[in-house]
């Protein structure tokens, strides 16, 4: 009778199999996992940047309104409580002595009660890291900047064309020299109940 050889299977093939099936059970899953989690990954990481972002701009916002409400408190003290204050009220005495300027008694009051105003005006710059300078403009020829900071080549008669109204204007200047930030407010005469012209604040922009 004819003998039937029978080949034995190569053990390298049966190993080569039950590596792939490990793989394949194994790997795939895996893969798969992972893909899932680097959508949702990126998923989660554009929705923190976006929360992130959100809250850079509530946090700027309020730091700039936290910011500029310190300026606008600074020039409403000054208007009421130095210059309109009920002892002596410079603004007043200022107003009169550029009425009567035209005798020497007026032309020496105005001296004092500007040097009074400067003055102020100095100590405010002090008290106010905010704040590079102050300055009063009644009109073109009577004005009283402090003697620190206000430094500028901008004309600040120009501000007296501006519609304030009855709160803070601001203005973004471009000089020479760069970039001017000013807040403006309406100086009334609260004893004459009449107005006197404008308080011109240079702000700071490096504390900003």
């Amino acid at each position: 009778s004819k003998e039937i050889k029978i080949k034995p299977k190569k053990a390298g093939t049966i190993k080569d199999k039950l590596i792939l099936s490990y793989v394949l059970c194994v790997v795939i899953p895996l893969v798969l996992v992972n893909l899932f989690s680097a959508s949702q990954s990126k998923s989660t990481v554009k929705e923190t940047s976006s929360q992130l972002a959100l809250e850079m701009v509530k946090q700027t916002s309020a730091n700039i309104s936290y910011y500029t409400d310190g300026v606008e408190t600074s020039m409403t003290r000054i208007i009421i409580n130095d210059l309109n204050a009920s002892s002596t009220n410079l603004i007043n005495e200022y107003i009169t002595a550029i009425k009567n300027e035209d005798s020497d008694i007026g032309k020496l009051n105005k001296f004092n009660v500007s040097k009074q105003i400067r003055e102020l005006l100095n100590y405010s710059v002090s008290l106010d890291e905010s704040i590079e300078g102050y300055a009063i403009v009644i009109d073109e020829e009577n004005q009283i900047s402090s003697t620190i900071g206000m430094k500028t080549t901008t004309n600040l008669v120009s501000f007296l064309e501006e519609e304030v109204g009855n709160g803070t204007l601001w203005r973004l200047v471009n000089t020479d020299e760069g970039k001017e930030i000013y807040a403006i407010r309406k100086l009334a005469n609260l004893r004459r109940g009449k107005a006197a012209g404008i308080l011109i604040a240079k702000v700071d922009l490096e504390v900003l």
